[in-house]
């Protein structure tokens, strides 16, 4: 590192060889060309024409779907990263240009606004104020940029501001540890550092529990998480900031974790926030996990996650009872994902809640929000579990106001067996759902008399056969969305079984699926 002195009244940063980079490994060129035509890249396929707005594009009121998640990747400006990625390896102007240009308007905002302090926007704003020093030494208002980051390194000191049970603590960790080598000479440098470090400790105790998992109750974020910790191990190595080792050693833990919700393929279902994605490596291990609720079973071809917990977190969702499954590579059980962070639009409402999950729910339960579903949940737990190579078993039990709830499964090589059985304080309706994926609707056959639906995706075969021989019930054939990707929508069969208002219950379902001779 070298020190390079910008003025007699501002800091002496330091020139970072090594820092956190937000920009695109791939894309950053595209983005940046984007860029320069007025069109910013914000997020997924969100994105911002600034060539139709009238003054300070900061000032922009967005509408439509992800208000909130538009306007803070406004701000958090990866656009501008991959401009500097793009100029750093071609050395053209328009890319340096493009920059000052938007860094201006952003500067003009600050100084009638004051500081965004939003947990990305301090972030990424910190990793971009950094890497532009880097590649230009001087740049437009360098000397204010400077003094934003000595206000956020206060803000981010504050615990107050501190998101301690989340990935966003993780972005405020990292921007103070950045800030705190960058702006090295400040006599509060080994002061944030260390702070940071000690909070980078306390949250990883709080964010991943014993069973190595983490507490966010999304595999993609869990996924995250782990991501954002190699991150700050990878920095801290870098820079020889200790402390931090015992914590490394549980990541790789974790990380192996992970791999065992991965299906045969690499892929991972949706389980909730978030969508499909793919990792290099799968194993053909079955594995409970206590603290997270959750139990994987894989027996030969057949793959089966169950989960029966949730928490009040921001990318958690209402699925205690929620089953995926698949056979070689086909699912024919799915949870419906998250389609974007509008929390209360009807379609979010919709994904988050237990009408977008295969499990079995008091109908009364579509209507509660998640942290009203979790202040009415008295338990939710896996109370047994067994596994070995031609099967496997896990049974669930949950307690939602007066209603006890117990769902049974046994996995076989070609056959899946469920039983949900319920008692409840007063008669009650439940509801029974399974989500079935668009590829299995186009052969599907329903047959109402014996309660069976068939389906075949190339020459696989599958049966659903649904019994309740002690409770009144009907089974019927609907139809609802699912969001494998962001913004991304697509049909899917539900194979619902109604409980007549009764003081308890129990419904048999019996899944078998076989390849043609």
């Amino acid at each position: 590192m070298e020190y390079v002195l910008i003025d007699e009244k501002s800091f002496m940063p330091y020139k970072m060889k090594f820092y956190t980079d937000r920009s695109a490994a791939v894309t950053y060129r595209e983005i940046a060309d984007q860029c320069v035509k007025g069109i910013l890249a914000l997020w997924d396929d969100h994105y911002l024409d600034i060539n139709t707005l009238e003054g300070n594009i900061f000032q922009h009121k967005f509408d439509g779907n992800d208000v909130i998640l538009k306007h803070e990747y406004l701000f958090a400006m990866d656009y501008l990263s991959n401009c500097l990625t793009a100029y750093e390896k071609t050395r053209e102007k328009i890319y340096k240009e493009t920059f000052e240009k938007i860094i201006d308007q952003f500067h003009e905002y600050l100084e009638r606004n004051g500081p965004v302090y939003e947990d990305l926007a301090v972030y990424a704003q910190t990793l971009l104020i950094i890497k532009a020093y880097d590649i230009f030494g001087q740049f437009p208002h360098i000397n204010d940029f400077l003094d934003l980051l000595m206000k956020y390194a206060y803000w981010l000191m504050d615990d107050s501001n501190y998101q301690g049970n989340n990935n966003h603590g993780l972005f405020q960790d990292l921007a103070l540890l950045h800030i705190s080598v960058f702006l090295g000479d400040s006599a509060d440098a080994c002061t944030w550092k260390r702070h940071a470090v000690k909070r980078v400790r306390q949250l990883f105790e709080t964010a991943y529990y014993d069973d190595f998992t983490n507490n966010e109750n999304s595999i993609i974020y869990f996924q995250f998480n782990n991501y954002m910790y190699e991150q700050i191990f990878e920095f801290c190595n870098y820079y020889g900031i200790t402390d931090i080792k015992h914590i490394e050693e549980r990541l790789e833990r974790s990380k192996e974790a992970l791999i065992t919700f991965a299906h045969k393929d690499g892929s991972f279902p949706v389980i909730g926030d978030g969508r499909v994605f793919n990792c290099e490596k799968s194993n053909h291990s079955s594995c409970l996990f206590p603290d997270l609720g959750m139990a994987v079973l894989k027996i030969k071809e057949t793959y089966l996650s169950f989960k029966n917990k949730t928490v009040y977190q921001s990318h958690a969702h209402v699925d205690v009872s929620s089953i995926t499954a698949r056979y070689k590579d086909i699912d024919f059980l799915i949870d419906s994902g998250q389609c974007n962070y509008d929390r209360y639009t009807p379609t979010n409402r919709y994904m988050r809640s237990s009408v977008g999950h295969t499990g079995i729910f008091p109908v009364f339960a579509d209507g509660m929000f998640l942290g009203e579903f979790c202040d009415s949940l008295e338990y939710a737990e896996i109370t047994s579990y067994e596994c070995d190579e031609t099967k496997a078993y896990v049974r669930g039990e949950y307690r939602l106001k007066d209603i006890q709830v117990v769902r049974e499964v046994i996995v076989f090589p070609n056959e899946i067996k469920i039983k949900d059985k319920w008692s409840c304080g007063k008669p009650t309706m439940m509801r029974q759902r399974f989500i079935i994926p668009k590829e299995l609707i186009e052969n599907s056959t329903f047959t109402v008399s014996r309660r069976t639906l068939t389906s075949k995706v190339g020459n696989v075969n599958f049966k659903f056969e649904i019994k309740s021989e002690k409770t009144r019930a009907l089974t019927v054939v609907q139809f609802g969305i699912a969001a494998p990707q962001y913004n991304s929508y697509e049909e899917t069969m539900l194979l619902d079984t109604f409980a007549e208002n009764a003081l308890d219950g129990e419904i048999s379902v019996k899944i078998t699926f076989w390849e043609d001779e």
